[in-house]
């Protein structure tokens, strides 16, 4: 009996978040998104963090993979962008793709940082398989802008990774 009430809950339970994310829907430009929570940062004295942790800042998530090498080897550029905008700018390097990874993907980052003394400062979000449902791609490097008033004015490519285009959206002519 105690099985059959167990086996119960847990398929009620399982019908529900199956619910939950069926009401989720990709985003695009001019949608607000929601409060999106990053659950495990990697690289920061924090280990959550969540838009409006980002208040006043334009943000920019980096969607990489293990994998992608185009990816990794813009680490660099992309903390040059950060580091020189860093007052009204932040860039979030999420990989949702590789759940359950976090020591492939430190031992990745230890290695680059071997070879090239690069290690990114930026906040890295893995495993948050949600951002994959709200922003959905194909490829990447692929890159979320949101504005400081929570407004997604772009989804790009690397190509558009460029000082004039930071430079339009900070200006919010993006």
């Amino acid at each position: 009996m105690k099985i059959l009430t167990l086996l119960g809950v847990m398929t009620a339970l399982c019908l529900y978040l199956n619910a939950q994310v069926n009401k989720i829907k990709p985003l695009t430009i001019s949608d607000t998104p929601p409060d999106l929570i990053f659950n495990h940062i990697i690289n920061q004295s924090y280990s959550k963090a969540s838009l409006s942790d980002f208040k006043g800042k334009n943000v920019i998530i980096d969607f990489w993979s293990r994998y992608c090498l185009t990816c990794i080897s813009s680490f660099p550029k992309i903390q040059q962008l950060q580091d020189q905008y860093n007052d009204r700018l932040q860039f979030v390097l999420a990989n949702p793709h590789d759940y359950g990874y976090e020591k492939e993907v430190n031992a990745l980052l230890q290695r680059v940082k071997q070879k090239t003394g690069f290690y990114p400062r930026m906040p890295i979000a893995l495993n948050d398989t949600l951002l994959n449902l709200y922003f959905p791609h194909n490829s990447v490097p692929h890159y979320v802008w949101i504005s400081k008033n929570r407004k997604i004015t772009a989804i790009t490519g690397a190509d558009e990774i460029t000082h004039g285009n930071i430079e339009k959206f900070l200006a919010g002519n993006l």
